[in-house]
């Protein structure tokens, strides 16, 4: 049954990596992968096509349902691990008072260092 597409900066090698390494767990739980560069992609979130999308509008992953609604950054991490069986305990912890704010900002925390990926970016660089 298909849930949705889950979307990444395709110019990030980070987030490349990543979908290559997730794609066929993805996949198999019925959700396609697209970098948000994909001309459709780029008009359902309400840009141009012709439109480059600049850092901040690359500066999460998304998933979009079936449905049209979209999820971001932490979100989407806490609404795909209610779809993926193993993952399910992921999505019970984000129910603890808390931990969905947590998990938002740890994400938006690697999120923002994702080009030091294959680099020697040090402990410092993360404060």
């Amino acid at each position: 049954m298909f849930q949705g597409w889950v979307l990444y900066d395709g110019t990030c090698r980070l987030c490349l990596d990543l979908n290559q390494r997730f794609k066929p767990i993805l996949s198999s739980n019925g959700f396609e992968t697209l970098p948000l560069q994909t001309d459709w992609v780029k008009e359902k979130l309400g840009f141009g096509v012709e439109q480059v999308l600049t850092p901040e509008h690359l500066s999460e992953m998304r998933v979009l349902t079936p449905t049209g609604i979209f999820y971001g950054g932490g979100d989407a991490l806490i609404y795909l691990s209610q779809c993926i069986w193993w993952a399910k305990p992921f999505y019970w912890l984000s129910l603890l008072p808390g931990m969905r704010w947590l998990i938002g900002k740890g994400y938006h925390l690697l999120a923002s260092k994702r080009h030091c990926y294959g680099k020697a970016c040090t402990l410092k660089d993360f404060l």
